[in-house]
């Protein structure tokens, strides 16, 4: 089995944050997600359904959201829930 990483750290004002969250909306609709930074490059297909996890953090000033998404690409990765988070 193939095992690639991809890494990408960087400090972005909101409008640049806002954006790649836009691109990667994009890619959700495609089903196809490709990243590239330098030389480094991966390309994803999506599968069908996303284990979704959302985290927040927050400590005095310090403040820290995660989103992380999982599937597989040619099945499912689990059934689908009926658990909703709201982002307002």
């Amino acid at each position: 089995m193939d095992s690639k990483k991809f890494s990408h750290i960087s400090i972005q004002d909101t409008e640049a944050v806002k954006l790649y969250l836009k691109s990667l909306i994009e890619a959700l609709e495609k089903k196809q997600i490709t990243l590239s930074s330098g030389k480094e490059k991966m390309e994803m297909t999506v599968g069908d359904l996303c284990r979704v996890s959302i985290q927040a953090k927050k400590k005095g000033p310090e403040n820290k959201l995660s989103i992380k998404l999982n599937w597989k690409e040619n099945g499912k990765l689990m059934e689908l829930s009926e658990d909703d988070v709201e982002i307002l």
